[in-house]
């Protein structure tokens, strides 16, 4: 009689850990990701990106042209 209740014991604290153990998460996030920019390749963008560049290029050989004149005084 005893070792049926100990058998009893066991088999409902196994079923009862199996019952009540971690369960998987379902990940249900809706997320809306919002569109990215496209690049659209416009004379206007190019423009831009043309004047962009142009600036850039012209500071830095305003930078380099202040290097050397440094550099030969």
């Amino acid at each position: 009689m005893k070792n049926s209740h100990i058998l009893i014991l066991c088999t409902l604290s196994i079923f009862l850990l199996t019952a009540c153990g971690e369960e998987p998460q379902e990940n249900h996030t809706n997320t809306i990701e919002t569109p990215k920019k496209t690049y659209l390749d416009t004379p206007a963008n190019t423009y831009e990106n043309r004047v962009e560049a142009l600036n850039i290029a012209n500071t830095l050989q305003e930078a380099q042209d202040k290097a050397m004149e440094a550099l030969t005084k």
